[in-house]
């Protein structure tokens, strides 16, 4: 099997004194994963930092073997927001949600849209972005609220349904509550832990 695509880098696992797994979300073929031979080496330091987005070429034996990446930086996004905490646990969120809740090679084209819209302009208002972007990807997966869910309308926030409305800063933290229930509900019982996440609802409910 041969692509190529686009992606942003969502996770790295060792795999060889020089050789790196890396997890890729991508435009066409969704989130996959492959070998980068020589990714621990120097020549790939700055390429390989995650949230990155990366021009890539991917190879393997069969359709469903663990193949391997040739890739080019595209943007680097991973060094941005060092001096800004409450930037880079943003930052840090998207790419730790990105790399835990997406079935592998399923194309999730309008999600990945999303994503690349969020980050070109994650500096303008990124919690507002951050919330909404993370409400409707969930949604997009199957794990938004039902009927069953019994949530009182007036429990969700107007700009869920106007994203055009004025909003306080309480009507983000409603939404980063109803998306964190929907996490409980949805990935406790397969023992997936957001670790980035947590912190930014104590974060900013601790304001």
């Amino acid at each position: 099997m041969i692509w190529t695509d686009e992606g942003y880098l969502v996770k790295l696992i060792n795999y060889s004194e020089n050789s790196i797994i890396a997890n890729f979300f991508t435009n066409n073929h969704g989130y996959y994963s492959g070998i980068i031979y020589g990714g621990n080496s120097k020549k790939y330091k700055n390429k390989l930092q995650i949230g990155n987005k990366l021009h890539l070429h991917y190879k393997s034996k069969t359709e469903d073997s663990l193949g391997y990446f040739n890739c080019e930086l595209l943007t680097s996004n991973g060094f941005l927001y060092f001096n800004d905490k409450k930037k880079l646990l943003i930052f840090n969120s998207i790419f730790e949600i990105s790399s835990k809740i997406f079935p592998e090679r399923q194309s999730f084209n309008k999600i990945y849209n999303s994503l690349d819209n969020l980050i070109n302009n994650f500096d303008e208002d990124p919690l507002k972005k951050f919330v909404l972007w993370e409400y409707d990807t969930l949604c997009d997966l199957g794990y938004g609220y039902d009927d069953q869910d019994n949530i009182k309308k007036s429990y969700i926030p107007s700009l869920l349904l106007d994203r055009k409305s004025d909003y306080i800063f309480n009507d983000l933290k409603n939404i980063l509550d109803i998306n964190k229930n929907i996490y409980d509900k949805q990935f406790h019982d397969k023992n997936i832990k957001f670790y980035y996440r947590n912190m930014l609802n104590t974060l900013f409910y601790n304001e």
